[in-house]
This record gives structure tokens, sequence and C-alpha cells, in this order.
């Protein structure tokens, strides 16, 4: 049986006991109780056993008391913090952290991690798409960014300075780097349709989302900076799609 399935199995049990198994009522009574809370047991049960039973190894009973005992400790240190996302961020990558430990206990996976983990970043397909990614992530922003800032300043000298500001902090910069992955990624998929899709759904959005509001000048700041955005990443993805 290929490791890396077992692994898999793992992981799948882990999202359907923490995720789908686990009501919205029981993490809030988590918070409120702690270690207290009987519902922390319940859910421990919960990942245990479909860890056991999803390991396919039946008389094995480390894998899945290793996992009981080190997720009611993660669960347990997690329900006396903020209900944030950075919280939950680490929740799960201690989660993760500890079933990938367990696994390469379990099949002594260490020399095929090495061995697969060498394989691929020896290759120059890797290399060349993950400098892809970072050049349509931060360096294209900066780009963008410049070359639009005549246009926003133009804005911004006939915007009344008392005119309240509307919009999410920041939200412009991570847009433009969801938009910008997807467009790469797609490209390396081959689906140059869903493409198209992304850029009318964006430009009709945008365009009807800030006519009534500042005219037309926004909405030609605003599209305008988008179809740069889009021609960068369309480019760059062919020139990576082709190299690799």
């Amino acid at each position: 049986m290929n490791v890396y399935f077992i692994l898999l199995r793992l992981f799948t049990a882990h999202i359907l006991a923490d995720f789908f198994l686990q009501p919205r009522s029981w993490i809030v009574q988590r918070r409120e109780r702690g270690i207290k809370a009987p519902v922390l047991y319940y859910h421990v049960l919960i990942v245990g056993f479909l860890s056991w039973l999803f390991l396919g190894h039946w008389g094995n009973i480390t894998v899945p008391l290793f996992i009981m005992i080190t997720h009611f400790l993660i669960d347990w240190w997690k329900s006396g913090r903020p209900d944030k996302m950075r919280y939950f961020v680490i929740d799960q990558v201690l989660h993760l952290t500890m079933l990938v430990l367990i696994w390469i206990w379990f099949t002594h996976a260490q020399l095929i991690l090495v061995y697969d983990g060498f394989n691929v970043i020896s290759r120059p397909q890797f290399w060349i798409i993950a400098t892809g990614y970072l050049i349509v992530l931060h360096p294209f922003s900066v780009l963008v960014a410049q070359f639009t800032r005549k246009w926003q300043q133009s804005l911004m000298s006939h915007t009344d300075s008392d005119e309240p500001k509307t919009g999410l902090p920041e939200a412009g910069k991570w847009i433009g780097y969801m938009e910008r992955v997807l467009i790469l990624t797609l490209i390396l998929m081959h689906q140059f349709q869903a493409i198209g899709f992304l850029i009318t759904a964006k430009s009709i959005f945008r365009f009807g989302e800030i006519t009534g509001k500042r005219g037309r000048a926004e909405a030609e700041y605003v599209l305008i900076g988008s179809f740069i955005s889009f021609t960068l990443s369309i480019l760059l993805g062919i020139v990576v799609a082709a190299l690799v």
C-alpha cells in the first residue's frame, strides 16, 4: 500500500471529525467550560475512532491513541483562546503536524519523504512554477501600483477630503493577489475559458459597484488597474507554461 494513502486517510478522518462531526455548540461549550466540557471528550473519542477505522490496521492502537492524546491537548489549549483566525490556523497546523509525525513513525517514511522531496525540488519545473507564483504576488503588485499612481493621484485630487472612505482596508491588494494566482493556476491547467469568466465577472461587478459613487473617473481607474493586472498575469502564465 502506498504510504501517502495512509496519510491521506488520516487527514480525511481528521477533517470529518473536526469539521463535519463537531457541532458549533460543542465548540462554544468547550470555549466556555474548557477541560470540564463533556463534549471535549466526546469529540476526542470520535477523532480516535475515525483514525482507527480509517487507518485500516485495526490491531494497532498506538496510532489512534497518540492522535487522541495530542488532539485533546491541542483542543484544550485552543479552548482558552479567543475566536480569532490565527488561533484556528495554529490549531489546525498543530493537528496536521501530529498526524504527519505519527504517520512517519508508523510507516517509516523518513527516507521516502527525503527522496521524494529532493526529487521535486531538483526539477527545473518546480523552480519555474514557484518563481512564477512569487512574481504574480508582490512584484506585480508593486508594478501595478506604480503604473496606476498618476491616475490615483488625479482621482484623489478631485475627491472631497470630507467624503467618508468606503471599502475594506487592503481588500484591493488581496483581491489582486488572488486574481493573479487564479489566472496563473488556470493557465497552467489549460483552463483558458475560466479566465474569460473571471475577467468578465470582476469587470462587471467592479464597474457596477463604483459608477454611482465617484462616477466615471473611479470606474476607469479601477478597470485600468484590473486589466493591467490581468494582462501581466496572462503574459507571465504563457511564459511559465511554455517553459514548463
